[in-house]
């Protein structure tokens, strides 16, 4: 389901909800209940306010700091493949031809197989396999001069960094906020939306329509927080045929794509 059609789902529900609840507490409360709310509550949304927009803010900061960091590494895993594809074209038979089947099965793993498990933190034991097969063939040669001994060097290396990349993709996937960190964010949240409600009952439009408005932003606040906290889930990483098309402009062989 697009990401716009679930914020709206949320939204709308929320909104009417809250509007409301309003309208019953301006039946039910009597007018010395709803003065006092209105003297008091003020102080208190601001307290809250300032809170909430103080976390909610640095969420939000260090969640797309991250995503940008998955994006990055996830292009780095693609051309450390792409070098790694461009050294076994120079590494003598046969293992110039093991190696570059071994770097076109990783990358189609990748692709087929695990990046879909990551949308529930998980990773892929066929992709694991084909990243060991690429250790066990450049294990298996044995350098005959000392140019193949640096290109030996080079994709040790390269194989090094595939797998550094692989490990931070897997363990982000498995990233969680606290469960205490969301009670937070949703407290605050129900808190300012009641005191606005309280604090608003004697007035009528619009504000009614910029009570919806905060319910709006607190709701896509909390969905955008989420939302980054699942990249993979909600296809905010890099998709499969991202994948590809990386692949094709770092350099790597057409048909390692198909």
């Amino acid at each position: 389901m697009p990401i716009a059609l679930q914020v709206v789902l949320f939204v709308v529900p929320c909104v009417a909800i809250v509007v409301w609840s309003r309208d019953l507490l301006r039946r039910r409360l009597t007018q010395t209940e709803i003065a006092h709310a209105e003297k008091v509550v003020p102080f208190l949304l601001g307290t809250v306010g300032s809170f909430y927009g103080l976390i909610s803010g640095f969420m939000l900061s260090n969640s797309w700091t991250q995503l940008r960091q998955l994006q990055s590494s996830m292009t780095a895993e693609v051309s450390a493949m792409a070098d790694m594809s461009r050294i076994a074209s120079n590494l003598p038979k046969p293992f110039s031809d093991e190696m570059q089947s071994d770097v076109y099965r990783y990358l189609q793993t990748l692709i087929d197989s695990e990046l879909p498990l990551m949308k529930r933190g998980q990773g892929s034991e066929t992709t694991t396999r084909a990243l060991t097969d690429m250790w066990s063939t450049l294990g298996r040669f044995k350098p005959q001069s000392s140019w193949e001994g640096t290109l030996q060097g080079t994709a040790v290396n390269k194989l090094l960094a595939i797998g550094e990349q692989r490990r931070e993709r897997l363990f982000f996937s498995r990233q969680r906020l606290p469960p205490m960190l969301w009670w937070i964010l949703i407290g605050s949240s129900l808190i300012i939306v009641s005191g606005a409600s309280m604090a608003s009952l004697t007035y009528h439009r619009p504000a009614g329509f910029f009570l919806g408005s905060v319910v709006a932003v607190l709701v896509v606040v909390l969905l955008s927080i989420r939302f980054l906290e699942r990249p993979f889930q909600y296809r905010l990483a890099t998709q499969p045929n991202e994948y590809v098309v990386l692949w094709q402009l770092l350099g790597g062989p057409q048909a390692a794509s198909k």
